[in-house]
């Protein structure tokens, strides 16, 4: 529903990340992060500014 508010630019930005997440981030660091159990590691963060 929300995407309908998105602009077409801002759907390719979420779809990318989403994408990025699923390819090159455990489920598990991410569900962890999400629950700000763990810090964002430095190796997430570097590789996430090289896309």
């Amino acid at each position: 529903m929300f995407d309908l508010l998105l602009s077409d630019e801002e759907r390719a930005l979420k779809d990318e990340a989403r994408k990025f997440a699923k390819e090159e981030v455990p489920s598990a660091l991410i569900r962890k992060m999400d629950g700000d159990e763990v810090r964002y590691p430095k190796e997430f963060i570097e590789k996430a500014a090289s896309h």
